[in-house]
């Protein structure tokens, strides 16, 4: 049974089925496509995703220490030796194959495009849920 399959079952949201089945559909991707994806999906943009929740938190005095505690781990080490290892790592594993390299970009903006059906999503359910 795939993960989607589970979900449906579950009744999880459907926007949460569709980034579980984009990253699915990723895994069958050769190594450099995944770890592009990886990389520019995922390591290059947490940083400036997470950095704007992490202040407006703090600067509202939320007291969620554990989840600033995260954001801000995911912050640094995203934004330093985990960003840097993974574009390596991409680099390497593409060795110049541009159309591979070209591939890997296609598939990290499917992750960054499914990703943000999925936040929209669950700011859809807040405002809903609101009201």
């Amino acid at each position: 049974t795939r993960p989607t399959d589970a979900f449906r079952a579950a009744g999880v949201p459907a926007a949460a089925i569709r980034f579980t089945s984009c990253t699915e559909a990723h895994l069958e991707e050769p190594l450099a496509v995944r770890a592009g994806v990886f990389h520019h999906g995922r390591e290059e943009v947490i940083p400036s995703m997470f950095e704007p929740l992490a202040a407006r938190l703090a600067a509202a005095g939320t007291t969620c220490g554990i989840l600033l505690g995260y954001l801000r781990r995911h912050i640094e080490v995203d934004g330093g030796e985990h960003g840097v290892a993974a574009a390596s790592l991409v680099e390497r594993l593409c060795a110049g194959d541009e159309a591979l390299h070209t591939r890997a970009l296609l598939k990290a903006n499917e992750a960054l495009a499914a990703r943000l059906i999925l936040w929209d999503a669950i700011a859809d359910a807040i405002v809903a849920s609101k009201a």
